[in-house]
C-alpha cells in the first residue's frame, strides 16, 4: 500500500483509460498470459529520485536504473533477468549498442531495452527491430522464442 501511495495509483488511476485493467494490477500484481502482458505499460520509476523537472539524458537514465537494478527488476515483473548494460553488437565492421539486455524465464525470450529522452520516432522504431532481427539470428539457442523490444521514453516515464 506504502508503495501505491508513493508511486501516486490514486492519480494514475484517474488519469489511466483502463481503470479496471490497472486496479486489477494494483491488487493482484502482474499475470503473464501472454508476450504482451510480460511488458508492463508504463513504468512507475518513482524509486529511482530523478526531479521530474529536470531534463535528463538517457545516460544519466540508465546510470539510475544500474544502481537500483533490483528495483527495477521488480518493476519489471516476474521472471526477468539481467544480461548485459551497453551491449555491443557488431556487423560489417560497424559497432551499435543496446541500452540494456534482459531475458525472461517464463517467455524464453530475449528484452531488448532502448532508452529514449526525447519523442519516439521511426528512426528509433527501425533500430530496435534491427537489434531484435540481429538476436534473431545470433542469439537466440533452440527453444527460444522471439526477442522482444522496448522503448523507455524518459517524458513518458517522468510523468504517470
Amino acid at each position: 500500500m506504502k508503495r501505491q501511495i508513493e508511486s501516486m495509483l490514486f492519480e494514475r488511476l484517474v488519469l489511466s483509460k483502463d481503470k479496471k485493467g490497472l486496479s486489477k494490477l494494483a491488487q493482484k500484481g502482474q499475470i503473464i498470459e501472454t508476450p504482451e502482458d510480460a511488458i508492463k505499460d508504463p513504468y512507475v520509476l518513482e524509486f529511482l529520485g530523478l526531479n521530474e523537472n529536470e531534463r535528463w539524458h538517457e545516460s544519466d537514465l540508465e546510470q539510475a536504473l544500474m544502481d537500483h537494478l533490483q528495483k527495477f527488476l521488480l518493476e519489471l515483473g516476474k521472471g526477468f533477468m539481467f544480461v548485459d548494460r551497453q551491449m555491443r553488437i557488431s556487423i560489417n565492421n560497424e559497432h551499435y549498442r543496446i541500452d540494456m539486455v534482459f531475458y525472461h524465464k517464463y517467455l524464453k525470450s530475449y528484452i531488448l531495452v532502448d532508452l529514449k529522452s526525447g519523442k519516439f520516432d521511426h528512426s528509433d522504431y527501425g533500430q530496435i527491430k534491427f537489434y531484435l532481427n540481429y538476436f534473431q539470428e545470433e542469439f537466440n539457442d533452440e527453444g527460444d522464442n522471439e526477442p522482444i523490444g522496448s522503448s523507455f521514453v524518459m517524458k513518458k516515464m517522468m510523468r504517470l
